[in-house]
C-alpha cells in the first residue's frame, strides 16, 4: 500500500492543480463513468493504420482490441487509448485487457493498440531524440508515438461509428506505454508534425486518417515519463505515478515531466511515491485507491468538474505482541476534507464536546463475536479544551495510562489522532481473518471510522488502514 500517513511507502501529491479544462462536454450523468454499469463487447484485430518497418520498405498493419460497452446507446462516449508497456522491444495490447474492461463497463469506448517495436526497424524521424542514457531507443520511441497518435486519429475518424464524443479522447500507458503516452501529450496544439509521419515531410498515407486531430484531453502516465520536449499551456493534465526506487524508467523523468507542467502551468497531479521498484504500485493501493480509481477521481476532477467528494485521509495501525502484550499498539489519524459537516469540531460544551462526555474508542472485528469486541473510554477528566469557535483544540493525555490504554489524543477541526500502547488494546492474534474496525463515539456521534485489513493471509498481529472515500462508515460492529 503507498499512503500519505503509513504502510511501505510514501506518497505525494505534488503540483496538484484542480482545473477544468478542453471544452464543454455534453449534458450527462458523468458519475456513471465511475461505476461499473455495463457488459463489455471486445473485438480484436481491427485495424486502425499503417506504419513502416524494416527501415520504410514494408507497411505494417496497426491493430488494435475494442473494448466497448454493451447496451450503451449514448451517441457521445468517451474514449480511452490504452498503450502497454515494453520496453519499445516487447509487450503485448493483450497486457491491458483489464484496463480496456474497466472502462468500457464505465462507459468508455477503449482500445488497447499494438505498435511498432524496436526489433522491426520502425523508420523514423533520424532528428529524433531520446533520453541520453539511451539513445538507441529513438527510433522504437518516435514510432510508438506516431503510432499512438494514429490510434487517435483513427478513433475520430470514426466517432460515429463507435458512438465517441471527439472532444473527449484520452490515453493511459504503462512503463514505455507511459512514455509513449506522455509525449502524445505534449506533442502540441494539434499533434504537431513530429508523430503525423514517420519522418517530416513525407506524404500521409489516407488509412492513417492526416486530416485528424491526435490532441488528447487527459493523458494517465503509469511509470513511464516523457522524451525530452518541453511542454506549453496547450498541453492536456496529466495524472503520473512513479515510483523513486524506479531502476527501470528513472523517476527522473517522471520529475522533468512535473517541472514542465509546472512551468507552463498545465495541470498535473503527481504521485512520487517512495522506495518501491518499476511499477510497483500496480495492483495496490495509491491514497487508499486502486490505481484505476484514482485515475478516475483524477478525470473527475481534471475534465468532468465533478466536486471532490470528502474524503479522510487516514492512519491506522493495529498491532499485536502475542509474546509481550504490553507492545500492543494502536495509532489512528484522520482529516477530513473541507467542508464535511459530518466531522465538524464538537461545539465547546455540547452533548459531544470529550471535556464533558470524554470520548469512546471501539476496537472489533466486523465478523467476530463479544469476544473481538473493545471499548476503551478516554474520560473527560482526561481533556482540556484551548481555544474557541473554529480555532478551539481538544487534547486528552494519560501519560501514566491511569485510565486505560490511550495515552494521547489531539483533536481540531477536522483533524483527529489517537495513540495507544500496551496489555489494555485488544489481543489480535485469535481474531478471524479479515479485518478490525476503530469507531471513535463523541457523545452519540460517531464522526471517525475506520476499518483496517490484516497484513497478510497468515498474519492477523498486524492491520493497516485504508483511506476511506466516504466519511464516517465502517464494517457493520457484529451483534453483542
Amino acid at each position: 500500500m503507498y499512503d500519505g500517513f503509513f504502510g511501505r511507502h510514501l506518497a505525494t501529491a505534488m503540483a496538484c492543480t484542480l482545473l477544468a479544462i478542453g471544452v464543454a462536454g455534453p449534458d450527462r450523468a458523468l458519475a456513471s463513468y465511475n461505476e461499473a454499469r455495463w457488459d463489455v463487447q471486445v473485438t480484436d484485430g481491427v485495424t486502425y493504420g499503417q506504419g513502416r518497418v524494416n527501415g520504410g520498405t514494408t507497411l505494417k498493419d496497426l491493430q488494435l482490441t475494442l473494448y466497448e460497452p454493451i447496451g450503451n446507446t449514448d451517441p457521445l462516449k468517451p474514449a480511452m487509448v490504452l498503450v502497454h508497456g515494453g520496453g519499445f522491444t516487447g509487450g503485448s495490447r493483450g497486457s491491458m485487457a483489464g484496463y480496456g474492461q474497466y472502462y468500457a463497463a464505465r462507459g468508455y469506448v477503449a482500445v488497447s493498440i499494438s505498435y511498432r517495436l524496436q526489433g522491426e526497424n520502425p523508420r523514423a524521424d533520424p532528428a529524433y531524440t531520446f533520453w541520453p542514457t539511451n539513445p538507441g531507443l529513438a527510433p522504437a520511441v518516435h514510432a510508438a508515438a506516431v503510432d499512438a497518435a494514429r490510434a487517435v486519429r483513427f478513433l475520430r475518424a470514426n466517432a460515429e461509428v463507435y458512438g465517441i464524443d471527439p472532444n473527449f479522447v484520452f490515453a493511459a500507458g504503462i512503463s514505455a506505454g507511459g512514455i509513449t503516452v506522455g509525449n502524445l501529450a505534449i506533442s502540441g496544439l494539434d499533434g504537431a508534425e513530429t508523430y503525423l509521419t514517420e519522418v517530416p515531410g513525407d506524404e500521409p498515407l489516407a488509412i492513417n486518417n492526416p486530416g485528424e486531430s491526435s490532441k488528447i484531453q487527459a493523458s494517465l502516465n503509469y511509470c513511464g515519463g516523457a522524451s525530452p520536449y518541453a511542454t506549453d499551456p496547450t498541453d492536456p493534465p496529466m495524472l503520473l505515478i512513479h515510483t523513486e526506487g524506479d531502476q527501470t524508467v528513472p523517476v527522473i523523468l517522471a520529475d522533468v515531466v512535473a517541472n514542465w507542467y509546472d512551468a507552463a502551468l498545465v495541470p498535473i497531479e503527481y504521485y512520487r511515491l517512495a522506495g518501491g521498484w518499476h511499477c510497483s504500485f500496480l495492483g495496490e493501493l495509491v491514497d487508499g485507491l486502486s490505481v484505476s480509481e484514482l485515475s478516475s477521481r483524477f478525470l473527475d476532477r481534471m475534465v468532468w468538474d465533478v466536486p471532490a467528494e470528502p474524503m479522510l485521509s487516514q492512519r491506522l495501525l493495529l498491532k499485536d505482541d502475542p509474546a509481550k502484550p504490553e507492545r500492543r499498539k494502536l495509532a489512528f489519524a484522520a482529516q477530513a476534507a473541507a467542508g464535511a459537516d459530518a466531522l465538524a469540531l464538537p461545539a465547546a460544551g455540547s452533548e459531544s464536546d470529550p471535556s464533558k462526555v470524554g470520548m469512546i474508542v471501539e476496537i472489533y472485528a466486523s465478523t467476530g463475536d463479544a469476544n473481538d469486541y473493545s471499548r476503551l473510554h478516554l474520560p473527560a477528566e482526561g481533556w482540556s479544551i484551548s481555544g474557541s469557535g473554529d480555532r478551539a483544540k481538544y487534547r486528552y493525555s494519560d501519560k501514566q495510562q491511569t485510565w486505560g490504554p490511550i495515552k494521547a489524543a489531539k483533536l481540531k477541526a477536522g483533524k483527529l489522532k489517537i495513540v495507544g500502547k500496551g496489555a489494555g488494546l485488544p489481543e489480535l492474534s485469535g481474531a478471524p481473518h479479515g479485518s478490525f474496525s476503530v469507531r471513535i463515539r463523541l457523545g452519540a456521534t460517531t464522526p471517525w471510522c475506520a476499518t483496517a485489513a490484516a497484513g497478510s493471509a497468515d498474519d492477523t498481529t498486524r492491520f493497516l488502514g485504508q483511506k476511506q472515500r466516504a466519511p464516517g462508515t465502517c464494517d457493520v460492529r457484529p451483534d453483542l
